[in-house]
């Protein structure tokens, strides 16, 4: 697993390309993402190595998932649903949310923000839904 862990402006990055049997689904080319553990809290990266696995395997799940022909667009739509109950939200649509109140609104960028989540781009597709 550290294979796929990189240093980048003093944090832990999960960085992996995406193997040429998943190209036809994942055109990202290199999938990237923050652990969010900082290297001067971690100099060993045994944290960000955990952070890491996870990644890993949800990323291994979702191509997984495309390759027995699931369609890349409901996976990623259950990952933003699965994501949102993680964050103690129940999904819903865009006109939903802009129904409610702005109370609950800013609820959930509220938590976004607590858990620095606000350039997370599947936490934002989360919040939003």
């Amino acid at each position: 697993m550290p294979d796929f862990l990189t240093r980048r402006n003093g944090t832990w990055h999960f960085v992996r390309r995406v193997p040429s049997e998943f190209s036809e689904f994942d055109k990202r080319g290199i999938v990237r993402h923050s652990t969010k553990v900082r290297v001067s809290s971690d100099r060993t990266g045994r944290r960000a190595v955990r952070v890491a696995q996870r990644l890993n395997d949800e990323l291994e799940a979702f191509w997984s998932q495309c390759a027995a022909g699931a369609d890349p667009a409901a996976a990623s739509y259950e990952e933003v649903r699965r994501r949102a109950r993680s964050l103690g939200f129940e999904y819903v649509e865009s006109n939903q949310l802009l129904s409610m109140s702005a109370e609950k609104r800013l609820e959930r960028l509220e938590v976004l923000l607590t858990a620095r989540l606000e350039n997370d781009a599947t936490a934002r597709a989360a919040e939003r839904a």
